[in-house]
């Protein structure tokens, strides 16, 4: 098993196999991102959005975007294309080598699915978008995660299911996150 210290003390593990082999992603600042869960589940319309409403964020300077969403549609693979987001879909099927590759990067911006888990059995710093009606595993309030203290979590107006004003602090926090990045590179910085 690999055990991973990160800046909080706490112990994070996960058995990323030796035999498993990613992409070495290579930029300076990398995020990943995934947009929509499962249509198998039921509740996937509330916790999901559309690839373009998280574009505010694609123009922010010094950030590389990878998608570790899949399956992706035809449009999204265009849109991904348009946004100069890096897609990982070849790569990602297997929860090993998804974490492989969520290993690698600085900082996952997510929905309720499965990465914003892998992520945090990392120890990833990692931003959940929760739709107003979220699963109970994030409770009702609150910014922070009581399962992974890396975990910030955006929350939806429970008045106004609109993703527009999550997605606002999610730029204004990136963009700072990126500038602190490149003063204090290797260092986790959470927000509380």
């Amino acid at each position: 098993m690999v055990h991973l210290r990160i800046g909080n003390g706490l112990e994070y593990y996960l058995n990323i196999p030796e035999s498993v082999t990613v992409s070495k992603l290579t930029a300076d600042f990398k995020v990943g991102i995934a947009w929509k869960g499962s249509v198998t589940f039921k509740g996937n319309k509330k916790r999901s959005l559309k690839l373009s409403e998280l574009s505010t964020l694609f123009g922010i300077k010094g950030v590389t975007f990878y998608s570790l969403q899949m399956p992706i549609t035809n449009e999204e693979k265009e849109q991904l294309d348009d946004y100069n987001i890096i897609n990982l879909e070849p790569e990602l099927p297997g929860y090993a080598r998804t974490a492989a590759l969520v290993d690698q990067l600085d900082l996952v911006i997510t929905v309720d699915t499965a990465i914003a888990h892998v992520a945090g059995a990392l120890g990833k710093v990692t931003w959940t978008l929760l739709s107003a009606n979220s699963d109970w595993r994030w409770l009702e309030f609150g910014e922070q995660s009581v399962w992974y203290p890396n975990h910030k979590l955006y929350r939806q107006d429970k008045k106004n299911s609109d993703w527009r004003e999550v997605v606002e602090k999610i730029k204004l926090d990136l963009s700072f996150f990126e500038s602190s990045f490149k003063r204090y590179t290797n260092v986790p910085i959470l927000f509380s």
